[in-house]
Order: C-alpha cells, then sequence, then structure tokens
C-alpha cells in the first residue's frame, strides 16, 4: 500500500533475526532489510514497498471515503464477553477448537488506572477481521469528542505480560528495563510454552511461544499500520492472530492478595499531535483576525495585540483545563 515501516529489534538468540525475517516475508510477502547496530544484538528492519508516498496518501483518502461501506462485511459485529471462571480445567478430552478463545487488552481508563479488557475472538479468524473488530472497540471506547477533548490518541500496540488485581486494576510489566535488565536474559512478554498449547497445563494459544527469539515478535509500527489501514491487509493473513495470546480458560480474573498474570497487548497512548497543531492553529488564526479587524476599525494596532494575546492566553488555559479533566476521566 506503499508504507515504508522500520522499528529496533532486539536477538535474544542466535539467528533469530533471520528466522523473524524469513517468517515475515513468507506471510506479507515484503522486502526486509536488516541493518546491525552491533550494540547488544539490536537490528533495524525495514519494510520496502514500490510504490511512492504520495500515492499512498492519495489512495488512503479515498478509501477513508468509502470504508464505512466497504467495511461492512470484513468487520465483525460487538462481542460480549460472558463470565467464565479464570481457573483452567485440565481434561484431557477437551478439543482446542471448542474453547472459548478470549483475547486481553490493557488500555488506559484514567490519570494512574489501567485495566483489561476481556473480548471474545472465537469468530475470527484473519488479521483483517481483528483489526477491524479492533477498531470497533476503540470507537466505542474513545469517540471523536473524547478524543478531541483529551487531546490523546493510540500510539503504540506492544505485547506485554501484566498483573491483573482484584480491584480490576492491571499492572503493565513493561519490556523496558524488566526484560532487558532481567539475569535471566529473556523476554516474558509473550506466554512460555509450559503455558502454551499443547502443554498439559496450558492456559494460552498462540505461536511461537516464548521465551522468543527476538523483540518484538511484531514490531509496533507494523501493529499500527494495521490498525490504521486494516484494508491493507490481505484477506488470509493471519499472522498476527497466531503471536496474539489468546486465553483459552476463560476470562481472567484477580483474587484478594493474589493477583493473577496474564499476557495480552498494551495500547499505549500518547498526545495526538494533529489535534494539537490544530489546536494551535486555529487560536492563533482567530486572533490573528480580530487583531486584524480591531486595528481596522479602532485604528488601534496596539490595543488589537494587546487583546489579541490575552484571547491566546486565555483559550489556552481553557483547553488545559478540559485536558486535565478528561485525562482524569479516562
Amino acid at each position: 500500500c506503499g508504507v515504508s515501516l522500520f522499528g529496533d529489534v532486539f536477538e535474544y538468540r542466535e539467528g533469530g533475526i533471520s528466522r523473524l525475517v524469513d517468517r515475515m516475508q513468507r506471510s506479507l510477502g515484503t522486502e526486509i532489510q536488516v541493518r546491525s547496530h552491533e550494540v547488544n544484538k539490536s537490528f533495524s528492519l525495514e519494510h520496502i514497498f514500490r510504490p511512492p508516498r504520495w500515492i499512498r496518501s492519495t489512495t488512503q483518502t479515498l478509501s477513508s471515503t468509502f470504508r464505512a461501506s466497504k467495511n461492512a462485511s470484513p468487520c465483525l459485529p460487538q462481542h460480549r464477553a460472558h463470565d467464565t471462571a479464570a481457573v483452567c480445567s485440565s481434561n484431557g478430552s477437551s478439543h482446542n477448537s471448542q474453547r472459548t478463545l478470549h483475547f486481553m487488552a490493557c488500555m488506559q481508563k484514567g490519570r494512574y488506572h489501567r485495566a483489561v479488557e476481556n473480548h471474545r475472538i472465537n469468530d475470527i479468524s484473519t488479521d483483517q477481521e481483528l483489526f477491524c473488530f479492533l477498531r470497533r472497540q476503540l470507537s466505542r471506547r474513545r469517540n471523536c469528542i473524547h478524543r478531541f477533548l483529551s487531546l490523546k490518541c493510540i500510539q503504540g500496540l506492544y505485547f506485554v505480560k501484566f498483573r491483573l488485581w482484584a480491584g480490576g486494576s492491571a499492572e503493565i510489566r513493561e519490556h523496558e528495563p524488566c526484560c532487558t535488565y532481567s539475569s535471566t536474559k529473556e523476554c516474558e512478554c509473550i506466554p512460555p510454552r509450559a503455558k502454551v498449547e499443547p502443554a498439559p497445563d496450558a492456559e494460552y494459544r498462540c505461536k511461537p511461544a516464548g521465551p522468543l527469539d527476538v523483540w518484538p515478535p511484531i514490531l509496533s509500527q507494523q501493529l499500527m499500520h494495521m490498525l490504521t489501514s486494516p484494508d491493507c491487509i490481505p484477506a488470509d493473513e493471519t499472522l498476527v492472530l497466531e503471536q496474539l495470546p489468546k486465553r483459552t480458560c476463560g476470562e481472567l480474573q484477580g483474587k484478594v492478595r493474589q493477583p493473577a498474570e496474564g499476557w495480552g497487548i498494551h495500547f499505549q497512548e500518547g498526545w495526538d499531535t494533529d489535534i494539537l497543531i490544530g489546536v494551535v492553529t486555529i487560536m492563533f488564526l482567530a486572533s490573528l483576525v480580530f487583531a486584524i479587524i480591531w486595528s481596522y476599525f479602532k485604528h488601534d494596532i496596539q490595543g488589537a495585540f494587546g487583546v489579541s494575546s490575552y484571547m491566546i492566553t486565555a483559550v489556552g488555559v481553557l483547553v488545559a483545563l478540559i485536558v486535565n479533566r478528561a485525562g482524569r476521566l479516562g
């Protein structure tokens, strides 16, 4: 679709980068370039696409106009997860295909509160369906008004390990420094083989299981591109869906004095630069127009720009108050 993506990948085991590149090339069908930094075995991966950037921008603009009608079939309806026990059954006669699969998403619910949302994804079979589903969930949680008032947006998707407390709060185990400075020199952001099928006491389904040879297994830039442009994903692509930790034992629930460990994806939020630039531009243009009109009718340039500066200050304070309030509400 004309997008060039790049990012840093850390190699934990010899040959991990080669296996990752081979897997991505077979799955995505794109050219990938690897550049070694020779520091802690860090590499830079680049996805090279042929069409130039202006063609990609024009295509995305045209497709977004008709996205509402075109996405009606691939996107899935809303799912509501049923309450289930968090304890896994060790019955060997249960079939893997009949188990209810839950995908866990770590979301920011307020300034200091992170929560885990459980979603049933049994009906999802491709990456395109997965990211269409995620877009629908995000639109329900963060509409245009909330996004504008908070001045924040999703800026990264990361595979993470977390602890879920009894009250519903999630404590995310950040890859840096928890994994990078770990004494075991292993990444724990993907469930280990002992907890992944076909292990006897498996709680998750993902491929490959941890500990991984490289980190991240899929670049955050690639995941964000899929989230913003699911139409660019091939219809039969399943790379992300296979790697995604899917819980097979029902919804994860924390207990008092015994938080539950889980794996999922963290939706990392940050400042929305597009909205920030838009707000600043509107404030500047409005004050400039006011100053010009005041100067024309009152013949007082100094007074016009004095009032204009007060307008900018007042609007800036108002925006700060709105952002602060929206951040507390989540």
